[in-house]
């Protein structure tokens, strides 16, 4: 008599299904610590790369944050010395402006300065100068801005 005639059917069933559950256990978990690994080792890969990009943005930082101050102390400087210049330029043209002419009489009213009449030269002057000296202003602002775009990486045309 063979040794499994005397195991009932039920019981070699139960084995058989016992033995499939071990494999594929045993499966499962060589395949769960497999891929454990793999994704320990992707986020050290991850990690590593995460530190160098953050140390690269500080780097580029560091550089943009002493670029802005370059930029910032020479355009503080080029305001300085239009608002000088402009300055002077309107001390001069105000010193051009004079007195009006007396009256005559008590009871005329006193005249404008010949400098200061509506298209003569003083006024004019004084307008021009205080348009120039936005215009100067602005543009200092804008070279200052493109200086920085440069120092940067920015295309500047």
């Amino acid at each position: 008599m063979n040794l499994l005639q005397i195991v009932p059917w039920y019981w070699r069933w139960a084995a058989v299904a016992a033995l499939a559950a071990a494999v594929l256990g045993y499966g499962y978990v060589r395949g769960y610590l497999h891929e454990e690994r793999k994704l320990d080792l992707f986020q050290a890969q991850v990690d590593v790369l995460a530190k160098d990009a953050a140390r690269r943005a500080n780097e580029r930082k560091a550089q943009q944050d002493k670029d802005t101050k370059e930029v910032t102390d020479a355009h503080a400087r080029d305001v300085a010395a239009i608002r000088a210049h402009y300055k002077r330029l309107l001390d001069a043209a105000a010193g051009r402006r004079g007195l009006p002419a007396a009256a005559d009489n008590p009871g005329r009213i006193d005249g404008a300065a010949s400098e200061c009449r509506p298209g003569d030269q003083g006024e004019t002057d004084y307008a021009v100068i205080e348009l120039e000296s936005r215009a100067a202003l602005d543009a200092a602002a804008l070279l200052a801005w493109q200086d920085w775009a440069r120092r940067n990486g920015f295309p500047v045309r």
